[in-house]
């Protein structure tokens, strides 16, 4: 499902464009996961795909993009082996990952500096013409673009651009002064001759978001996103740490912080306020229940509420209201959580609709 909601979106765009167009898309690698991670010898890296909307009988072509060198780091030599069949088909990644119509080719490259923060990466590739089933295939995949995280916890989105590389009338790479030049058996499309259409990209990493949830007198880490595996840390106010596993049982009245980190050092911090009482503990936490559960989409609350918020499995706000009873009718079957705030309280409860 998830393949699909990312490529129909350009379908869509393509018709609307009715040009010759080669796009970047726009990644959030906490849904689109199945580009993360990947693995090739010593190297972690993200993929992120460049798609072309139509055929073109192409035997070579030519890119300039731009990039943060302070977020991310190209690997060149190794795209020949990241786009063969052979190693995407071991690798699988999770069914999602399209074969790419360069494998077997050849791709070359080079980076050039740009300025403090921007570099310029200049790729081309030479190989057989490709042949329409081969763009049929592969769902219109020319390559993928593979970069290291320099800054995993870049909070971003950052951008991915093509670009000719004219620098105030200086190009950075004199041998390549396009931004993409795609050369068929006929015909030469070029984003400088018009006749191709460059839509830009942008990429934004999974980091941690941390949330609290109580389970009677006992504090949870609710974590969304992040790279496996987590840590954890609970303290007080002050900073004296409390308890290092994903809960936490106070022991007073007071502020509880949860800080988050996982494996590439990203960092959550989030706090609680906790009343050790246990006639408090037992009314406010009586106000959680939420019927029926499982539900069709109409959602009770026993009690009135400050505010109630409904989020996916991926963290994303769905919902904001403060109603007792909500419609979630039209949302799509599965399970989300219900966020529900009364006298400066939240709790967390996870509700599956069918």
């Amino acid at each position: 499902m998830k393949k699909i909601l990312i490529i129909i979106p350009f379908l869509f765009c393509f018709q609307k464009l009715k040009a010759q167009s080669i796009i970047l898309p726009e990644l959030n690698l906490a849904t689109s996961f199945y580009f993360d991670q990947w693995v090739l010898n010593t190297d972690t890296f993200f993929v992120t795909p460049v798609y072309i909307d139509t055929y073109i009988d192409f035997n070579e072509f030519h890119l300039n993009i731009k990039y943060n060198h302070n977020v991310v780091e190209p690997l060149i030599s190794e795209l020949n082996q990241i786009n063969d069949d052979s190693y995407i088909m071991v690798a699988n990644y999770m069914g999602f990952a399209d074969f790419a119509m360069v494998s077997g080719g050849n791709i070359t490259g080079v980076v050039n500096t740009i300025n403090a923060s921007q570099s310029l990466l200049t790729l081309s590739f030479a190989g057989s013409t490709a042949a329409q089933t081969l763009f049929n295939s592969c769902n219109g995949n020319l390559l993928y673009l593979a970069f290291k995280k320099v800054n995993p916890c870049f909070k971003g989105p950052f951008y991915l651009q093509f670009w000719n590389g004219d620098d105030n009338g200086t190009f950075i790479n004199q041998n390549q002064t396009h931004a993409c030049q795609i050369i068929g058996t006929t015909t030469t499309h070029s984003t400088e001759t018009g006749n191709l259409l460059a839509v830009q990209g942008e990429v934004a990493f999974d980091i941690p978001q941390a949330n609290i949830q109580l389970n009677g007198n006992t504090l949870e880490a609710f974590v969304v996103g992040g790279s496996l595996p987590l840590s954890y840390e609970w303290s007080d106010k002050f900073g004296a740490v409390l308890g290092s596993s994903y809960n936490y049982s106070p022991s007073d009245t007071g502020m509880v912080v949860l800080t988050v980190i996982d494996a590439d050092g990203c960092m959550s911090v989030t706090s609680h306020n906790f009343y050790f009482s246990s006639s408090t503990i037992s009314e406010e936490s009586s106000f959680q229940t939420i019927y029926p559960n499982p539900s069709m989409g109409i959602i009770h609350m026993q009690k009135e509420i400050d505010r109630v918020l409904v989020l996916n499995t991926i963290g994303e706000v769905c919902y904001v209201g403060k109603e007792k009873v909500i419609d979630l009718t039209s949302f799509q079957k599965g399970i989300y959580f219900i966020k529900i705030t009364r006298h400066n309280y939240s709790t967390t409860e996870k509700i599956i609709l069918h």
